[in-house]
């Protein structure tokens, strides 16, 4: 019976100790932590709260050009992946086949078919949403399926952003 009172009366006194511990310590400790912390938001070093892969930060827009069947994007620069959001082609001079936009995206290869819409002029005009990707080291090209056609100008254009990969 008297080992009971006796325990209680210790784990009472630790109990008391602990907390004065805890209100005499917190308010130093918390001021030494307090002065070792300097944040410090710039645009070129921005604190990681921030979204840096947010679309409107990073825009995309490339175009090529040619008299052939294709044309190729300017290579995706290393630790960078694209987001290409829209494309465009014009095509004239003959009837084009199926248009295709081509690009490597998480290492699988992709091609969309992009429906063609006849101009009064007798050209072919498309714009098209659509998500699609293309790798580092990668890119996108714009063809027409039709092989034997007539010379003339075909261009594509394809905007989106890009995404900074680790």
């Amino acid at each position: 019976m008297n080992r009971l009172p006796k325990s209680l009366l210790s784990f009472g006194a630790v109990a008391l100790a602990a907390g004065l511990l805890t209100l005499a310590f917190p308010r130093a400790a918390h001021a030494v932590a307090a002065a070792l912390v300097d944040v410090t938001n710039t645009r070129s070093n921005p604190v990681p709260n921030q979204d840096v892969d947010a679309p409107g930060r990073h825009p995309y827009q490339q175009s090529c050009s040619t008299t052939s069947i294709s044309c190729f994007m300017p290579v995706v620069p290393p630790n960078t992946e694209v987001v290409i959001q829209t494309v465009s082609m014009t095509f004239s001079g003959g009837t084009p086949g199926s248009l295709i936009l081509s690009s490597v995206g998480g290492g699988v290869g992709v091609n969309t078919y992009i429906p063609l819409v006849a101009e009064p002029d007798g050209s072919f005009a498309v714009t098209q949403p659509l998500t699609q990707y293309a790798d580092p080291g990668g890119s996108a090209s714009c063809s027409d399926s039709t092989i034997a056609h007539s010379a003339g100008s075909f261009t594509c254009t394809i905007t989106g952003y890009t995404i900074s990969l680790p």
